[in-house]
């Protein structure tokens, strides 16, 4: 009130309070994910980068809008994006998200992401041929080799197969690298078509490598006797060269056949079908055969040839 009685306006300013923003924000990487004040586990091959998403769309201010967001990883700042991707090398990762609102105001919030190096691996599953098959010349046999990742990372592998003769040396090597990257606990199968270009015992080996020198398992080990390559294979079609004794036994002590037209010999260009064999005996190798003339008996390669 003034002193000559009249009336005094008193004006009083209120002073509303500001809320701060709350930063929040999201990690991502392939399946794996983390929020703030979490730990993001992440595994990578030997000398490999992880590639993380950050987002703070997840972020906001009670009372007004967040203008501005600050990325630090290690103390290092990397971005005032909303969102962004960063590469991170093998190690523990400190990151940090600051935002700030309309009214100046701001909020920090941390979280981490551990990157580990682990080197890929493989085993092998199983092979085939697994056991011995018998393969005329000319013919083709199918080798497989299935294996496992059982790594914990995702990997383009190298699967193979080498062939050896009985005198050790390498008659044919198969290599194919996986096209896509095989998941941890993947499995997959690789398939070679083999010809058998000569008589004799072969021995093969499978194996599945990390890169073109780095081999990670090998199966059968040592290599094993796998493919037997003989002059015919079964059911083959089959001509005389010569006019051919036919024996009634694998073996020169057998009698010759008699009956069902035979003539004392299979005459020279006599077609037939191999029926079963071969035997070895007398130093020969022996065919049973069943000739198109209407009679059936055992008969020495060298002089039979294939149609």
């Amino acid at each position: 009130m003034s002193s000559n009685g009249g009336t005094k306006t008193v004006t009083v300013t209120m002073q509303v309070a500001t809320q701060d923003p709350v930063a929040k924000f999201s990690m991502s990487s392939g399946a794996q994910t983390a929020i703030e004040n979490q730990t993001l586990n992440l595994t990578v091959a030997t000398g490999g980068t992880a590639s993380v998403n950050f987002s703070a769309t997840t972020s906001y201010d009670p009372d007004g809008t967040i203008t501005g967001y600050q990325w630090k990883i290690n103390g290092t700042p990397v971005s005032n994006s909303q969102s962004f991707t960063f590469v991170l090398a093998a190690g523990t990762h400190q990151i940090f998200l600051t935002v700030t609102d309309n009214h100046g105001l701001t909020d920090p919030v941390g979280a981490t992401v551990v990157v580990t190096e682990s080197p890929p691996t493989a085993i092998i599953l199983g092979y085939g041929p697994s056991s011995v098959v018998h393969v005329g010349v000319g013919e083709s046999v199918s080798l497989s080799v299935t294996f496992l990742n059982n790594g914990n990372v995702p990997w383009k592998f190298i699967a193979g197969a080498t062939v050896w003769n009985s005198s050790g040396q390498q008659v044919a090597n198969y290599s194919t690298t996986i096209g896509f990257d095989l998941q941890p606990q993947q499995q997959y199968t690789v398939n070679w078509s083999h010809t058998v270009g000569v008589v004799g015992d072969f021995w093969i080996q499978f194996g599945v490598w990390r890169d073109s020198i780095t081999l990670l398992y090998k199966e059968p080990s040592p290599s094993q006797l796998l493919i037997v390559g003989q002059k015919f294979s079964l059911n083959a079609r089959v001509r005389t060269t010569a006019n051919l004794n036919v024996r009634t036994g694998p073996g020169t002590s057998y009698p010759e056949i008699s009956g069902n037209g035979y003539p004392g010999y299979a005459p020279s260009g006599t077609a037939g079908t191999v029926i079963s064999g071969p035997t070895s005996s007398d130093g020969f190798v022996w065919w049973r055969v069943q000739f198109d003339a209407g009679y059936t008996g055992w008969c020495a390669d060298n002089w039979l040839e294939k149609l």
